[in-house]
């Protein structure tokens, strides 16, 4: 008898601990992944390697199979890597606790990361001013 009141609650408390260790497991994913993209953007200033980046990012660390979606932007003065993530509830019930709804079954997260760029490095170069007919401009010059 004590055994069917307890064994659900019991039962309650492991599968609750277990989804909060895989939605802590995933923030910190998210949250490295959106660093990981912001960094290589900055380093090659190409967009699609960093959505790449952060792509493997998620594949390597994330538990549970949800469905996630990167953004990478350029703001007048820094470069904005955002990542959404929907992770899976293990437990009815268990959104209600993280600010949902308790028939929700999946929880977002979302994780911003941003840092200062110089707007030039996302540009093409200007022409060179030794570029002429008499010069070949993909390489070699007077000067080497």
């Amino acid at each position: 008898m004590e055994m069917a009141l307890a064994f659900p609650i019991l039962l309650g408390l492991v599968l609750g601990t277990i989804n909060l260790a895989i939605l802590l497991n995933n923030n910190i994913t998210v949250a490295a992944a959106a660093r990981d993209a912001t960094r290589v953007v900055t380093a090659t200033a190409n967009i699609d390697e960093g959505i790449t980046a952060a792509q493997k990012s998620l594949d390597v660390g994330l538990i549970g199979g949800g469905e996630s979606s990167i953004n990478i932007y350029l703001t007048s003065s820094s470069l904005v890597s955002e990542i959404t993530y929907n992770v899976p509830i293990l437990i009815p019930g268990f959104a209600k606790l993280l600010g949902g709804n308790i028939t929700d079954t999946m929880v977002s997260m979302k994780y911003n990361s941003s840092t200062y760029v110089e707007r030039a490095v996302f540009e093409p170069p200007p022409p060179s001013p030794y570029c002429g007919d008499w010069y070949n401009c993909s390489g070699g010059g007077w000067w080497w």
